[in-house]
């Protein structure tokens, strides 16, 4: 016979300093947090475009699965490959 492991859950209360310590922490980081540049709306149309184009050849390549198909969207992968790096060098 097997005797069950059986664990206890034992409720925790943040006392009144413990919550105000928190706050202060994450208003901190609020204040500290980088600041991200303005995406240009247009550009980020392409870019979104892009990555759509990608899913819809990736679903077409599983479809087909012929060398034709994923010579497409290996090249749909390489132009956001290089779109990505571009993007995070700046």
């Amino acid at each position: 016979m097997h005797s069950e492991t059986r664990g206890v859950v034992v409720p925790f209360r943040a006392t009144r300093q413990t919550v105000a310590r928190r706050r202060a922490i994450a208003a901190r980081a609020v204040q500290t947090a980088p600041v991200l540049p303005c995406l240009d709306p247009e550009l980020e149309a392409q870019r979104n475009a892009a990555w759509d184009e990608l899913l819809r050849l990736t679903i077409q390549a599983w479809s087909w699965r012929d060398p034709d198909s994923v010579r497409v969207l290996e090249g749909a992968l390489d132009d956001v490959k290089v779109e990505t790096a571009r993007d995070w060098r700046s």
